[in-house]
């Protein structure tokens, strides 16, 4: 049976403390998959261990999920979903649209291996 693998564009509403919101990815590419992950990484010389750049754990995941955001800037204006902007938000409100996220990223994951759980049928090719 056929089937399209092309992840569609839908999102879902998260509510935050005092009724700001953020609209979520419901699923990644997997373009946009892998990137939020190579962008926590630090560049290294070829062979070498990776290593984590700690300044963009969390940024990464809020920048790949994140599609819209009720935050408005001093003179009301929409802000833009950046990596410049996020990291000028207080602590508090940072920690809280990356945890939305986070949790949000948590449970796809589960959702996608209890749907590879559940196959029937093979989920790989039979020799030839």
């Amino acid at each position: 049976m056929a089937r399209c693998p092309i992840v569609r564009p839908e999102t879902v509403r998260v509510t935050l403390a005092d009724g700001e919101w953020l609209e979520l990815a419901k699923e990644l590419t997997a373009g946009e998959y892998r990137e939020m992950f190579v962008s926590q990484l630090k560049d290294a010389p070829m062979g070498s261990v990776p290593i984590m750049d700690m300044r963009q754990v969390g940024v990464s995941m809020v920048l790949a999920y994140v599609k819209e955001w009720s935050f408005i800037g001093s003179k009301g204006e929409p802000l833009p979903i950046t990596r410049d902007w996020l990291l000028k938000f207080d602590q508090q409100t940072f920690d809280e649209v990356a945890s939305a996220a986070g949790l949000h990223h948590e449970e796809r994951d589960k959702a996608a291996a209890e749907r590879k759980n559940g196959r029937t049928t093979a989920s790989t090719s039979s020799a030839t």
